[in-house]
């Protein structure tokens, strides 16, 4: 097989040859950006999922459809835990209005906008044309110390709207791992919409992020659920798994047996992360045309010590002896739902000794609570990896 044509392509945000089996939000998303550019009223979007089902990728995606299709003005983020949500909007707020102002005269609105951004931008000294700004460094909080975020920014996002809305445009806000917003933040996004959207102002939010965030949405706003369309991005079915294999496959003028799609399918669960490891492996090591289950098999070790080195062991590397037991504990289950009860008597502990350590988990993104109760990994097949990680493991039960 000519490896210079090998279609597949296994990395962080990297985009799949085929986006197979997202054709609904990818059409929602365009009915979003629609309606935006006629002014009329429409839900936002949050896809929530595990790692490694694309959600990155769809947001790449979408952001491109909204600024080269729509000419939607676009602000794209991903959020970390670390800088402040109030430092990574300065810049894309200030890139927005030089938009504004290249697409048209509005030299005083310009300046109007940069007047209500000098308690957004920390010792910014810019320009715009004949136009100079010196802005004040603001701390983002008030004399007695209270945050100001969720008061600053529908301020600003007011000013900007109502340049957009003049220009018929939009402004879509793009947040990746919007998980890991401070409450705060989460909070002056969602008051920043929904002031947006009691205006008419022209403005959406296309968040994505891990299964948690149902639960910090409720603790920001009691409304948020109602401003949002939500999708669960999840593995595919075989189908569309199919569909991602075959079709580049056909493209670059190879071909799957069927047995190699069944086994593939099998041994990724239909995660497309790990069908573009398995598509990519296999590919490398083919060499001749259809693609066979014996190609598959003979690239396993491969394939798995791949992912252990750039998928699962990245994220087991920032975690605790004792986190780490946790997350084996819960391997030892073999079950998707884990009983926070039962991972504690595995460890021979009582569950009030464990709640730190878990809470810490959730906070790093390496499990959720689907229930009350109740345990998850956010990383697909994980447990299989715990298990090849720490394979002498001693259960207390």
């Amino acid at each position: 097989m000519d490896l210079l044509m090998n279609p597949f392509s296994p990395g962080a945000g990297f985009r799949p040859p085929e986006l197979a089996g997202r054709e609904k939000i990818i059409t929602r998303s365009k009915v979003l950006f629609g309606k935006i550019l006629r002014q009329a009223p429409e839900k936002s979007l949050l896809l929530t999922g595990l790692r490694g089902v694309g959600k990155t990728v769809l947001l790449s995606e979408m952001e491109r459809m909204a600024k080269d299709d729509f000419g939607l003005f676009v602000m794209s983020i991903e959020a970390n835990g670390e800088q402040s949500l109030r430092s990574e909007l300065t810049s894309l707020l200030k890139d927005v209005l030089f938009d504004m102002d290249r697409r048209a005269k509005i030299k005083e609105k310009v300046r109007s906008g940069f007047s209500v951004l000098k308690n957004f931008i920390e010792g910014l000294s810019i320009s715009a044309g004949d136009v100079k700004f010196g802005v004040d460094i603001n701390t983002g909080r008030s004399k007695d110390g209270e945050d100001t975020l969720e008061k600053d920014l529908p301020k600003v996002m007011e000013t900007l709207l109502s340049i957009a809305k003049e220009q018929h445009k939009g402004i879509i806000l793009f947040v990746d791992e919007i998980h890991y917003l401070k409450q705060n933040e989460l909070k002056a996004l969602l008051f920043s919409l929904h002031h947006s959207n009691k205006n008419q102002l022209p403005f959406a939010i296309i968040g994505a992020g891990l299964p948690i965030l149902y639960e910090q949405l409720g603790e920001a706003k009691t409304y948020a659920e109602r401003m949002f369309r939500f999708f669960n991005v999840g593995a595919l079915s075989f189908e569309d798994a199919q569909k991602a294999m075959k079709e580049p496959a056909k493209r670059a003028g190879a071909d799957f047996s069927d047995a190699a799609l069944q086994e593939i399918y099998l041994l990724s669960q239909g995660y497309p992360y790990f069908l573009q490891e398995w598509g990519y492996h296999a590919w490398e090591a083919a060499e001749s045309s259809p693609i066979s289950k014996q190609v598959i098999d003979g690239v396993m070790a491969e394939v798995l010590s791949n992912l252990d080195t750039s998928f699962f062991r990245v994220r087991l590397d920032r975690l605790t002896n004792g986190e780490r037991q946790y997350l084996r504990a819960m391997a030892q289950v073999e079950e998707d739902t884990v009983p926070s009860g039962l991972v504690a008597k595995i460890l021979g502990k009582k569950l009030t000794d464990l709640s730190l350590i878990r809470d810490t988990l959730v906070k790093k993104g390496m499990i959720y609570s689907p229930a009350f109760g109740q345990v998850s990994f956010t990383v697909p097949l994980f447990a299989d990896f715990m298990k090849r990680t720490i394979p002498r493991f001693a259960d207390k039960r």
